[in-house]
């Protein structure tokens, strides 16, 4: 990929349980030298375990994925440029680790997948800054 960014934001309800919604958009340059975009949407809960050396909490994590894929060519048959849209929404799971800077800031990294009928699918790599604004008023 030669370019990507995301958002990602979340709401505690415990200590242990999380709501998370996720937006990313990322595009690259096919072999073929096509530009193709994806995008992604993602609206889930989080499972934080157990802090580990008062630093490390590691995270499990699961809801529903939307993927859009664009991508533009030459029609074979005519030689007229296009440009194709496809999405699909899926179910997706991953986790990942919160390394903690501070009480209120970490630095976050996920891996997510998708779950279709044809099996594991579109695994995504984020690495990020995490911002805690209930731990300043502490």
């Amino acid at each position: 990929m030669l370019w990507g960014g995301g958002l990602t934001l979340g709401y505690g309800f415990t200590r242990h349980w999380a709501a998370y919604l996720n937006a990313g958009w990322g595009g690259f340059q096919t072999t073929a030298g096509n530009r193709t975009g994806v995008g992604s949407a993602d609206l889930g809960a989080r499972y934080h375990l157990p802090t580990v050396g008062r630093v490390i909490t590691p995270f499990l994590q699961g809801g529903l994925s939307s993927r859009t894929l664009s991508r533009d060519g030459l029609d074979a048959r005519t030689g007229s440029a296009y440009n194709g849209v496809s999405w699909r929404t899926m179910a997706a799971f991953g986790g990942g680790a919160n390394v903690h800077i501070t009480r209120s800031v970490a630095v976050s990294g996920m891996s997510t997948w998708g779950a279709t009928s044809s099996g594991i699918v579109n695994p995504r790599l984020h690495v990020g800054l995490l911002l805690l604004p209930g731990a300043w008023r502490r």
